[in-house]
């Protein structure tokens, strides 16, 4: 299944979501071939990471203040900053450590991240923050019909072919779980983020 996985990605940078997953089975898919992994809670990622093959290490989960030392400790970079004030304790506590700006593309109530129109703002003035570089943008989106969210995922995309002619070092587009990820890739995600599509449902 990994294999087949990577494959179909086609150059894209995959992401293997391995929360609730054992280290067991998490070196068998880096030795199968993923580079990257991508932990959503701090203290799980520091119980599990001295017994995991090296790979790179990104936090995607909603990343608490009082985590934030913990985790530029523990990972490579954090997909997830969702708020100016997480962006400002990163800022304090890093030394040009990359982070994503999250969008919650849905507005929904019970998820986290900037909406279009607040990360555009918080892009623009990046710089002001001296211990992160911005290196990417990560939509979170609602549950449903991948279809549905293609216009999001255009929308999303649009405003980062924008936020690239001013922010140099914006890189990466990460949009896509395993239930949308084909169309996240048709709407231009550069790096999808998978969990199910890659170890079977739980």
């Amino acid at each position: 299944m990994i294999t087949d996985v990577l494959r179909s990605l086609h150059g894209i940078k995959l992401v293997a979501a391995t929360k609730n997953q054992p280290v067991e089975r998490i070196n068998q898919v880096i030795t199968e071939g993923v580079s990257i992994i991508g932990e959503n809670y701090v203290q799980e990622a520091a119980d599990k990471f001295p017994r995991i093959l090296p790979v790179q290490k990104h936090f995607i989960g909603h990343l608490q203040s009082n985590k934030v030392k913990a985790a530029v400790a523990l990972f490579d970079c954090i997909q997830s900053i969702d708020s100016e004030k997480i962006l400002g304790k990163m800022s304090d506590k890093a030394k040009r450590m990359p982070i994503f700006l999250q969008v919650n593309l849905g507005n929904e109530d019970t998820k986290y991240g900037f909406s279009i129109e607040e990360v555009e703002a918080v892009a623009k003035r990046y710089d002001n923050y001296q211990g992160i570089f911005l290196s990417g943008i990560m939509a979170v989106v609602p549950l449903q019909k991948s279809e549905k969210n293609k216009p999001l995922f255009r929308q999303l995309h649009n405003t980062f072919l924008r936020l690239q002619c001013i922010c140099p070092t914006l890189r990466e587009l990460s949009m896509g779980t395993s239930h949308d990820y084909k169309a996240a890739i048709e709407e231009g995600a550069t790096m999808v983020r998978l969990g199910t599509a890659l170890f079977g449902s739980r």
